[in-house]
């Protein structure tokens, strides 16, 4: 970045956009929400603990004992889909001022970033396969038969 852009993004006015720009769409983020936990844990929950793409794959979220609570698939879909960094930005919102939102959500971003890229490694290179979301709610994803069973 050159100096004329920190200049900008340093500024009083470029702040209070970017703030206003997150306030004018909370109802947007809101809804986000409300689509993410209604498709990942209701209709997951609903059909057989498999999304479309699960159900595509014949694989499903099971837990310790192949049944997984819906407040098992709750906390899963909060941590693997990064909902409780956005919900932690939402409530910066009403908690900062225009000047200190900007760097909280920076921080916030950044570590929902880090959280998936780790999750991410954790799941590739670990022997077991089991993301963070998976060893908190002791759940993981296993091959079902065609019946769904």
């Amino acid at each position: 970045m050159t100096d004329g852009n920190l200049e900008v993004v340093n500024s009083t006015e470029f702040k209070n956009v970017y703030y206003n720009l997150d306030k004018y769409s909370v109802t947007i983020s809101i809804s986000t929400i409300v689509m993410y936990l209604l498709f990942f844990v209701g209709f997951q929950k609903w059909n057989h603990n498999q999304t479309l793409g699960k159900k595509a794959f014949n694989i499903a979220v099971v837990g310790e004992n192949k049944k997984v609570t819906i407040w098992q698939m709750l906390f899963r879909s909060l941590i693997i889909y990064n909902i409780v960094f956005e919900i932690l930005s939402l409530l910066a919102l009403w908690i900062f001022d225009a000047n200190s939102y900007m760097l909280v959500d920076m921080i916030i971003t950044s570590m929902a970033m880090i959280f998936f890229y780790i999750n991410a490694a954790i799941v590739i290179f670990s022997k077991s396969h089991l993301g963070i979301h998976d060893r908190i709610c002791k759940t993981k994803v296993e091959g079902v038969t065609v019946n769904g069973n």
